[in-house]
């Protein structure tokens, strides 16, 4: 069992590349995860990993034996976990990762209704845009948006998304509705671009595709903060339709050239290929393909 408990330890360093994340993950100190790698070095005769002030890294001798170890204890969650189903009910903590986009829109609500179903089943929502990673890595489940071609992964299609052009009443009513492409350029438009921050191509290249070239008042580099500037009348902004569908039902944004139809792209649960499924990621995967058919 102490070999085993070291493997966990030294797998968990070199995924966090951290000493002390890995012990906040595995409810040790930072000082017993050192003293399990050293005694694991020392017992192998070889350095595994390479330490800095900041970061830690596998060496060649270390990112080898990584890889052998996290296949064994792979097949043991997987064994652990085919015998806690013998008990059908879904129980344990589900750990997620979304792309933030998605997941500030709407995650947060869906895992309160499935709360309320499946009481016994605690939720972990990882918002980052390194989700498919962290599903290799893992984790029960990811939500990706777009088309996805991963052998180590397998995924469910449970909505599509497309983006729509919109501003608030209060700018429309200041600046008038544009009556088709051309008349945009004269408008104060919110134009999403990379820049740092990992956004959809479907968003950084809108107005591209649609040949505008000028009129953009705001350039930023978060969807979030276009939103949020469309909201307040800063100008017209291309979005997300699971973002700003609510907005329509309450008055606050209003659709502009509702004839532009753009692409849609599926929005698809991501799942490790060649493990089991567990009951409580199970029970997510059905009821977010039925929250989405309602």
């Amino acid at each position: 069992m102490a070999r085993l408990d070291s493997l966990r330890i030294f797998a968990e360093v070199v995924q966090t590349r951290n000493f002390t994340s890995a012990a906040k993950h595995l409810n040790l100190t930072p000082s017993a995860v050192s003293k399990q790698i050293g005694m694991l070095e020392a017992k192998l005769g070889v350095r595994l990993l390479n330490r800095t002030t900041r970061t830690v890294n596998p060496t060649e001798a270390g990112q080898l034996y990584f890889e052998r170890a996290k296949h064994i204890l792979e097949e043991l969650d997987e064994a652990e976990a085919l015998i806690a189903d013998m008990d059908s009910t879904p129980r344990g903590t589900l750990k997620i990762a979304a792309e933030p986009i998605f997941g500030r829109a709407i995650l947060g609500r869906i895992l309160a209704n499935f709360k309320e179903e499946f009481p016994q089943v605690t939720a972990e929502l990882f918002l980052t845009d390194h989700s498919l990673e962290l599903v290799k890595q893992g984790f029960d489940a990811g939500i990706h948006l777009g088309h996805l071609q991963d052998p180590a992964l397998v995924t469910e299609t449970f909505a599509n998304h497309s983006v729509v052009l919109c501003a608030s009443s209060e700018y429309l009513e200041r600046f008038g509705h544009p009556k088709n492409v051309a008349e945009l350029e004269s408008h104060r438009l919110i134009k999403i671009s990379s820049m740092e921050f990992h956004q959809p191509r479907q968003l950084d290249d809108y107005f591209a595709n649609l040949g505008v070239q000028k009129g953009f008042h705001l350039t930023v580099n978060d969807t979030d903060l276009a939103y949020h500037s469309a909201i307040m009348g800063a100008g017209i902004a291309p979005l997300p339709n699971y973002l700003v569908t609510p907005q329509f039902e309450r008055g606050r944004l209003v659709r502009v050239l509702p004839d532009i139809v753009t692409d849609a792209h599926p929005v698809q649960l991501v799942l490790p290929a060649n493990r089991h499924l567990s009951s409580k990621t199970s029970s997510f995967k059905h009821f977010l393909m039925h929250y989405f058919r309602r």
